[in-house]
């Protein structure tokens, strides 16, 4: 795997090996800026608020990357076109559990067999997601492998996730999108499990900064439809069979 890779507009960064598996410190699970506040009657996880906006990181609860990482926010949207994966990466770290796997068939042809997360939805037409599209990346003789943490709900666009039922946020804040930063859509074309389909691809219009961040308090009624959730992005390995070879 290279360095980086680019596809679709979207940018995936190589983190480096991992060929152990990692830990992570018991504080990863209730570190403040891995919780989020959404709706408590949504089917899917819509992170709409953070606890806290001023930093970002929690970089040790994650094996350790080849890139220098940085605990100050990314206020430039073109963040939601970068993404990145470990490889080689053998392992899901410590008490993670695989919710996806791609890799190409045996027959060779341009088709990708997924599961988990990874296998389409059968809507036919969507939005793709930047989950889907790295997948063009993978080599004929690379297989993608998605770890969650244990007991996580998992979700190719949010990630994984985790209802705190008991935790009622009076507070929380988030940062605004600018207008003229709206999302547009291109078509795609995609095989994925034999099945040809066409969706659609989310394009930036524009890179002005975020706004922000803003505090919002909630009243008794907001309290009611809001819950928090304990947040991970989900974990990328990329190896080849080789790879497992010696070990």
């Amino acid at each position: 795997m290279p360095s980086a890779s680019t596809i679709s507009g979207y940018t995936y960064e190589n983190w480096g090996p991992v060929t152990t598996t990692f830990t992570p410190p018991a504080s990863c699970a209730t570190a403040s800026n891995k919780i989020e506040v959404g709706p408590s009657d949504s089917s899917r996880p819509i992170f709409r608020y953070g606890l806290q906006c001023e930093t970002v990181g929690g970089w040790e609860c994650y094996p350790s990357a080849t890139i220098e990482t940085t605990t100050t926010p990314d206020t430039n949207p073109t963040q939601f076109f970068k993404a990145h994966y470990y490889s080689p990466g053998l392992y899901c770290p410590a008490d993670w559990v695989t919710v996806g796997v791609a890799s190409w068939d045996g027959d060779g042809d341009k088709s990708l067999i997924t599961s988990g997360v990874l296998a389409p939805p059968t809507t036919a037409e969507i939005v793709q997601r930047d989950g889907e599209v790295f997948l063009g990346i993978l080599d004929k003789s690379e297989t993608a492998v998605i770890c969650c943490p244990r007991s996580y709900s998992a979700d190719v666009q949010y990630g994984c996730w985790s209802t705190i039922s008991d935790y009622k946020p009076s507070s929380a804040c988030n940062w605004e999108i600018p207008k003229v930063d709206w999302l547009g859509s291109s078509s795609i074309k995609t095989t994925i499990n034999g099945t040809a389909t066409t969706r659609y691809l989310q394009t930036l219009a524009g890179t002005s900064p975020f706004i922000g961040p803003a505090t919002t308090t909630f009243d008794a009624e907001d309290k009611k439809t809001l819950v928090g959730m304990a947040v991970n992005p989900m974990l990328t390995l990329i190896h080849k069979k080789a790879d497992f070879d010696g070990m």
